[in-house]
């Protein structure tokens, strides 16, 4: 049996840099779906949540999973993203999706940062 995943991308429509590209596991002996990754550009509550003023990534931890807490719940701020489109690109790259511009064409032109040989 294999390992199923689910890819989430939203866009808020009023507030464009609000979004968020994530990844879930999806686990075949038991119910809801475990969040492994989310990038996110700013959002909601800043006082409680600082990294929700910038763009930030949150990554599941097994310590979060094992306190019974949301797996993605730590978060830490990036520069390796401004935008949507550069999020997109940068998430694909983490995900190593192969053949990422045959599903998402044009994704990784005029990304900045990225070198010929970076993408697979």
């Amino acid at each position: 049996m294999g390992w199923k995943f689910h890819v989430f991308m939203r866009i808020n429509e009023k507030f464009q840099e609000n979004f968020s590209i994530g990844l879930e596991y999806v686990p075949s002996d038991e119910p809801g779906n475990i969040v492994l990754l989310r990038f996110n550009g700013p959002h909601g509550e800043h006082v409680l949540y600082p990294h929700h003023a910038h763009y930030h990534i949150h990554e599941a931890k097994v310590d979060a999973i094992a306190a019974g807490l949301k797996p993605e719940r730590y978060a830490v701020v990036t520069t390796d993203y401004a935008s949507y489109p550069e999020a997109l690109a940068a998430f694909l790259r983490r995900i190593n999706l192969g053949d990422a511009d045959r599903h998402f064409p044009g994704v990784f032109q005029g990304t900045l940062g990225l070198k010929e040989g970076d993408r697979r």
